[in-house]
């Protein structure tokens, strides 16, 4: 939900609190009247008194219209009231006082002239003023905790959208690393083979496009379908296959794989990995199984003695599991006997959100 959106969520529901507690406040400020008719008393707060319906309703009516119209205004007008001269803060009191003066004095005068039943003109101004009051300060008080939890929303999506930015950017950091890291193997390999075989090299070259035509086609999506990635390792296995042939033996099941989506270009470091720390030849063959369960994708490759120690660089399975938690909160899972070599990298189920 975008940050507009939010806010305007979180306004509806703040005006109707408005309006509700504007419909209540008016029945709980004239509630002794209707207490003394019930009770058949004639005296309130040792004033003689007749009840009249329609001056109750007129009052509670006129009452609700009031804390309403005052509460919509702190809430709604007030926070972009502007103007030169005065200080905000002392600007928007004024025009609260202006309209508690304005409906105080319109009501009052109004119910005098409708129903003319005023005994004790101090009386009746003190209770108008007393019971409006009442009203105007729990509609403020009722603004204010609106404003405080604004502010408080405020503050928390600010910090989650500046979280999210720099996860963003530590991602497209990580992810900024793979193709480098990649076209330098690429190329070695390439070296070796142009002076072997030339038509094997172009053969090599050819798969090698398809790789980064898939990474710059990817290149912006943070997740994207396992099967588009089964795609892209089986393209670099290609381009293995032309320099390892039969000392590279892979087997993909691909059941299920239409309904997972993964962080792009992961399982290309994965494949990285195996020719990088193993002795692949036919001395020493390499195998290789992927397959998808529990939601998972397992890479499990058998362990051969590596032709020398290389030392990491940090792009491989730290790049990839500082994606993962980055983008999907999980880590990858790495496995190792003395035969085997496995790593599970959890899937996210499509339209599902991760």
């Amino acid at each position: 939900m975008t940050k507009n959106k939010r806010f305007a969520t979180l306004l509806t529901a703040e005006n109707k609190t408005v309006f509700y507690v504007s419909l209540i406040l008016p029945f709980l400020m004239n509630s002794h009247r209707l207490t003394n008719f019930l009770f058949d008393k004639s005296i309130i707060v040792g004033i003689p008194w007749q009840f009249n319906a329609a001056e109750l309703a007129y009052q509670t009516f006129f009452q609700f219209v009031f804390c309403y119209v005052f509460g919509y205004i702190a809430l709604n007008v007030l926070p972009v009231l502007k103007g030169d001269g005065i200080p905000t803060k002392t600007r928007k009191y004024l025009f609260l006082f202006l309209v508690f003066v304005v409906f105080l004095t319109a009501v009052g005068i109004s119910q005098r002239l409708i129903f003319d039943n005023v005994l004790q003109v101090e009386t009746y101004r003190t209770t108008y003023i007393l019971r409006y009051s009442l009203s105007a300060v729990s509609m403020v008080i009722l603004v204010r905790f609106f404003m405080l939890t604004r502010e408080k929303r405020a503050k928390e999506l600010e910090n989650e959208m500046l979280k999210s930015a720099y996860y963003n950017a530590q991602l497209k950091n990580l992810k900024a690393q793979v193709n480098p890291h990649f076209l330098f193997n690429s190329f070695s390999s390439l070296s070796s083979i142009i002076a072997e075989d030339v038509p094997l090299a172009q053969k090599y070259v050819a798969n090698l496009a398809k790789v980064f035509r898939y990474s710059l086609t990817e290149n912006a999506s943070q997740l994207v379908d396992l099967n588009k990635e089964i795609e892209l390792l089986e393209a670099n296995i290609e381009l293995l296959k032309i320099r390892y042939e039969s000392a590279l033996q892979i087997s993909i099941n691909k059941a299920n794989i239409e309904k997972y989506q993964i962080p792009s270009m992961s399982l290309q470091p994965l494949l990285e990995n195996v020719t990088k720390h193993n002795h692949i030849s036919n001395k020493w063959p390499m195998t290789l199984t992927v397959y998808v369960e529990d939601d998972e994708i397992h890479l499990i490759n058998s362990l051969t003695t590596p032709k020398y120690d290389s030392p990491s660089n940090g792009i491989g399975l730290f790049n990839l599991n500082e994606r993962y938690k980055l983008l999907l909160n999980k880590e990858i899972t790495i496995q190792k006997t003395k035969d085997q070599f496995q790593v599970r990298l959890p899937l996210v189920i499509k339209n599902s959100t991760p």
